[in-house]
């Protein structure tokens, strides 16, 4: 089709993800890999980003022996050349025969212990490459996208398919203990994370929205995981990591704008992957679908208070009033990143909607029970997106059955306030909003 022809095209821009010519030897140099083999589950602390949970920095691994090998466009391993043992410190330098844009995995072996990393090689010429310590996550981590390039049709990774970035942001330190646990497999995370991917990419043509502006947002995603890579190696301790898997959320969420794509537009192309993720990942326990779920709903609310707030900004409210959207979305995601259950994760959108509707009624210059009766409008659109979603059995369906409520939402709440100054601030509102 040319939309997947044109989005291949453009996902040659990627700085990173070029896997189908990383099997030669143009530009080979010697690159030096640093790292920390650690036992411990995540990264930060309980009190920190959603995806730790481990209350303080990693315990070290001394007399690992560590081996690298490059991950190859169908998701096979290609060994690298020499080895190392972690010092009493579990610090090592690697010497491996490497190149710019090769997706490299560490692997760290100590009588029955096991774990691995990611890392990009993102240096010319030879230099020093610094990965992010080796946790329980960041095998999980590796693992996944190992079976996400198995999973590809064309041994090349595209728009349509799961990045390291779009991993490393879905995987979780709570994931990874199911994945351990066997609650789920490696599989089945990367096949949840290729359907978030291409609702995305989906998502895109049915709008008729940029392709080269959505490979652009993934190759910035890439970057703010470069990013990350070195913020979590460098880190000293357990609130320095927390705060850069904060920051690597929020880049993340940020590289679609960086990429030009409008707040709204990207609220709608988050709310669609996390959609994808809920009614299509349907394999493991329910533990494990909850952990995956959480984070999809995270980085949604990152990109959907976002566009909201950015809807009330433009329609000029008031200092006080944007401060109080601060707060409910500060309120929001806390709320989500300590939510043990489905129930838990709604009950925080339910406040979070309580507050910004209160501010929309305002707005509008309409009671809140009028607002109710605008809200109540949206049932039939609410209703078919349900009934769409409950089919759908592939990405493709949950990004047309996205487009469908959108479009319809908007409509209804136009019509429902036809003559109002801001309908048009209440129907990007609203429908942002009735995405459950």
């Amino acid at each position: 089709m040319w939309w997947k022809k044109g989005i291949a095209l453009f996902s040659a821009l990627l700085l990173v993800l070029a896997l189908s010519g990383c099997d030669g030897d143009s530009g080979t140099a010697t690159v030096r890999v640093q790292g920390r083999v650690t036992d411990n589950q995540g990264y930060g602390s309980a009190q920190g980003a959603s995806k730790q949970t481990a209350p303080t920095l990693q315990a070290t691994v001394e007399g690992a022996i560590v081996t690298a090998a490059r991950v190859q466009g169908n998701g096979s391993l290609q060994p690298l050349d020499g080895q190392v043992q972690t010092d009493a410190s579990g610090n090592f330098t690697l010497e491996v025969a490497a190149q710019t844009g090769d997706v490299l995995m560490l692997r760290a072996e100590k009588d029955n212990f096991r774990s691995a990393v990611l890392v990009t090689v993102n240096v010319a010429g030879g230099g020093t490459v610094r990965a992010m310590p080796m946790t329980a996550e960041s095998k999980a981590e590796a693992e996944v996208y190992g079976a996400v390039r198995e999973q590809d049709d064309n041994a090349r990774e595209d728009a349509e398919d799961a990045t390291p970035a779009q991993v490393s942001a879905y995987v979780t330190a709570d994931l990874a203990a199911q994945l351990q646990a066997g609650g789920i497999t490696t599989a089945q995370v990367a096949a949840a994370l290729q359907q978030a991917a291409r609702a995305e990419a989906a998502f895109v043509n049915r709008t008729g929205a940029s392709l080269e502006a959505l490979a652009q947002a993934r190759q910035r995603q890439q970057a703010a995981w470069l990013n990350l890579q070195q913020a979590l190696h460098a880190a000293g301790s357990a609130q320095a990591e927390a705060e850069a898997m904060t920051a690597f959320e929020q880049a993340f969420v940020e590289a679609y704008a960086e990429a030009g794509i409008s707040a709204e537009a990207r609220a709608k192309l988050l709310q669609t992957a996390r959609l994808a993720v809920t009614h299509l990942a349907a394999s493991g326990n329910a533990t494990a679908r909850l952990a995956l779920r959480k984070q999809a709903e995270i980085l949604s609310a990152l990109a959907t208070s976002a566009a909201i707030e950015a809807a009330f900004e433009a329609e000029g409210a008031t200092q006080a009033r944007m401060d109080s959207l601060r707060q409910a979305r500060v309120q929001w995601l806390a709320s989500l990143r300590t939510a043990a259950s489905t129930s838990a994760i709604e009950q925080a959108r339910a406040q979070y909607s309580s507050v910004v509707e209160a501010a929309l009624a305002a707005s509008l210059g309409i009671s809140t029970e009028a607002l109710a009766n605008v809200k109540a409008s949206l049932q039939t659109a609410v209703n078919a997106l349900q009934m769409a979603l409950s089919i759908a059995g592939s990405a493709t369906a949950v990004a047309e059955a996205s487009v469908s409520f959108y479009s319809s939402a908007e409509s209804t709440i136009n019509s429902s306030l036809q003559g109002n100054a801001r309908a048009g601030l209440a129907a990007t509102v609203l429908a942002l909003l009735s995405v459950s």
